[in-house]
């Protein structure tokens, strides 16, 4: 992924924490977070991605998949819901085909 993207995990309304966009597809996405994150498959949070380079931002909710450790690093996989990124989205020159909400 692009480093001129930031990427904040939103938890709650009042916890968000930074985390780095490692894969995405029109159906979900992987991020990571370089510490361990205690976090319930099933819960409901908000992904804020925005690229420095042009400008562009997207806000979309997801639903969390799975949370593996590795590391001092946790892996998220992330559903976009209600459903897949629209066609012409931000993230599109990005997506590789991968599986992060796998």
């Amino acid at each position: 992924m692009p480093t001129g993207i930031s990427s904040v995990l939103a938890l709650s309304p009042s916890e968000t924490v930074v985390v780095t966009l490692r894969d995405v597809s029109r159906l979900g996405a992987c991020v990571t977070r370089a510490s361990r994150l205690e976090l319930a498959p099933g819960a409901v949070v908000r992904l804020d991605l925005h690229d420095r380079q042009n400008g562009e931002s997207l806000s979309t909710r997801a639903r969390i998949r799975w949370v593996r450790f590795g590391g001092f690093n946790t892996y998220i996989g992330l559903l976009f819901i209600p459903g897949p990124l629209r066609e012409g989205s931000m993230l599109e020159r990005y997506m590789g085909g991968g599986a992060g909400a796998g």
